[in-house]
């Protein structure tokens, strides 16, 4: 039997995330479509503003979208705490807004959360099942996008990353080595 080829858009592909997708696309055999990044040959690419709800619409409209990953997040856990309404619009109202879009379109929503949503006062591993505890801005509006999502009615999955390193960005590993050097 043969797999339908899937066309999957991937926000915040200039992202950590988003590149290490990037980098692994090319093994797959599903079109991938990355927003937020420029100048990569062989990639499709579309520049969205993924706080507009009609723009990322139109994009899935016109490009058939199946599967939104979404890698697009306001992640600098200090600075939310003097931007909460960035830190809102970016990781409460996205994930919202593209669960309605994911919804509407029967398509299925990848949405990436945190760990950070726990109180980071646990000794064992944290079943899916345990209750949240957020201790900051980043956190509550993290866990508030979940939620969205959760009661949006599309198909979805949610994963809570801890630590994402690779050779994209920032990230603690390419902290430590630094400091090291």
């Amino acid at each position: 039997m043969e797999t339908k080829k899937l066309n999957v858009l991937v926000t915040g592909g200039n992202g950590q995330l988003g590149s290490a997708l990037r980098d692994a696309s090319t093994a797959s055999p599903h079109r991938f479509i990355f927003s937020d990044i420029s100048g990569l040959p062989g990639k499709e690419t579309v520049f969205l503003d993924v706080t507009n709800p009609d723009a990322v619409s139109l994009i899935c409209e016109s490009e058939n979208i199946d599967v939104i990953i979404n890698c697009a997040a306001y992640t600098n856990v200090d600075k939310a705490e003097d931007d909460p309404g960035f830190a809102a619009a970016l990781n409460i109202e996205v994930p919202r807004h593209l669960a309605e879009i994911a919804r509407k379109r029967k398509a299925t929503l990848i949405h990436l959360s945190t760990d950070y949503i726990f109180s980071g006062k646990e000794s064992s591993p944290i079943p899916e099942s345990a209750a949240p505890g957020p201790q900051n801005v980043y956190a509550t509006s993290k866990l508030a996008g979940e939620k969205a999502v959760r009661d949006s009615a599309c198909k979805y999955i949610i994963i809570r990353s801890a630590w994402l390193f690779s050779k994209y960005g920032h990230n603690f590993v390419k902290t430590i080595l630094r400091l090291c050097s």
